[in-house]
């Protein structure tokens, strides 16, 4: 991750966008407010996707009650 101003994405947008081919994100820090993150659409989506995934595997082993559980191949 990247951390660059504000002010230089203002004064040199294309080359702080050229950076986005070298790390996934760009942490645009503001002096007097909340920074911003700037990334593709592309990874965003991908973030997005690997999110639900883990949310949903974390969902299903807090379902699976704990102890032992069969292999495969081995009867329950």
């Amino acid at each position: 991750m990247l951390e660059l101003t504000l002010s230089e994405l203002l004064n040199k947008p294309k080359a702080t966008l050229a950076n986005l081919r070298g790390t996934r994100r760009i942490v645009l820090r503001r002096r007097d407010d909340e920074d911003l993150v700037l990334t593709t659409a592309a990874r965003a989506e991908q973030d997005l996707e690997v999110l639900g995934a883990t949310s949903r595997m974390f969902v299903e082993m807090m379902r699976t009650p704990p102890g032992p559980h069969p292999g495969p191949g081995r009867a329950a």
